[in-house]
């Protein structure tokens, strides 16, 4: 037994930066999403309550954005 196959660590290596991308994202969430109702409200003065996106769609297009950056490396 010579401890765990590659298909198994590249599983664990990619839940591992999952959780670690949720993690952070969680903690920065509320600081992106103040930044990015700032530079809404300086370009186009309209309702930030219709215009902000919900916390998920943050996070899934932060995780997206993570993901393009990654692949294109």
């Amino acid at each position: 037994h010579k401890g765990l196959s590659p298909v198994a660590r590249a599983i664990f290596l990619v839940l591992a930066l999952l959780i670690i991308l949720a993690i952070v994202s969680v903690i920065f969430t509320p600081a992106i999403m103040r930044s990015v109702d700032k530079n809404r409200a300086t370009l186009a003065p309209q309702p930030s309550a219709t215009a902000s996106p919900s916390l998920g769609d943050a996070i899934q297009n932060m995780v997206k954005q993570r993901i393009t950056d990654e692949l294109q490396k």
